[in-house]
């Protein structure tokens, strides 16, 4: 596995992830792409490895 920074051309593919990950499950609005987007807008997105 590669772990790298986000790209620009990452966004869409994460969101459309986030959406069918999140469709159909019982505690879920659907909404979890905004979540991610308004981290992301913030600079609030970390991803931390040991």
């Amino acid at each position: 596995m590669q772990i790298r920074a986000e790209l620009t051309q990452d966004i869409s593919s994460i969101s459309h992830l986030l959406k069918q990950a999140f469709a159909n499950h019982p505690y879920s609005n659907n909404n979890e792409y905004v979540l991610v987007e308004n981290l992301r807008r913030e600079h609030l997105l970390t991803f931390k490895w040991p």
